[in-house]
């Protein structure tokens, strides 16, 4: 849910700050009671092991990536709506103060 809520924030973010996202989102999360945490099995021992923020980091940008174009998709189609209405608004002011 966390990541969901972050992706347009992520999209529309400039390339430098994408990763300034990510790394919020992972210290939210990193902050949580109980904590979240990133774990990756170990090979070795076959423990849990904490990936750490620089990795926990680009899997978080990877995460916000997935599904980027049918978000920008729907963004763009919001967009073109938005200023559809904005435009019938002002052709709807226009013929009310052109008819007075």
């Amino acid at each position: 849910i966390l990541v969901h809520q972050h992706k347009d924030q992520y999209l529309n973010a400039k390339k430098k700050e994408k990763p300034e996202v990510a790394a919020s989102l992972v210290n939210k999360i990193r902050t949580l009671n109980p904590p979240g945490r990133f774990l990756k099995k170990s090979r070795s021992t076959g423990n849990w092991v904490d990936i750490g923020d620089s990795k926990a980091i680009e899997k978080t940008c990877q995460a916000l990536r997935e599904g980027a174009p049918q978000r920008r998709k729907v963004q763009l189609e919001e967009q073109n709506y938005h200023e559809e209405m904005k435009d019938n608004q002002d052709e709807t002011a226009q013929i009310i103060v052109g008819s007075k």
